[in-house]
């Protein structure tokens, strides 16, 4: 039963992948420039904690 219900969810997922492969590239540019977004806000977040980690320890 559960091998039955790993083949559906996984068609499932193929089927989604088939359909998104199938977009226009204005909307992969529109999903790229939000992942960048993302990426970016993720990437200066971790170095404001570093900084302040760094600054409540003394700048060791």
């Amino acid at each position: 039963m559960r091998y039955i219900n790993w083949r559906i969810c996984e068609n499932s997922v193929f089927k989604t992948w088939r359909i998104w492969e199938n977009r226009t590239i204005k909307t992969w540019r529109i999903w790229e420039n939000l992942l960048d977004k993302i990426c970016r806000i993720w990437e200066n977040l971790y170095k404001t904690v570093e900084i302040t980690r760094k600054t409540a320890l003394g700048n060791t």
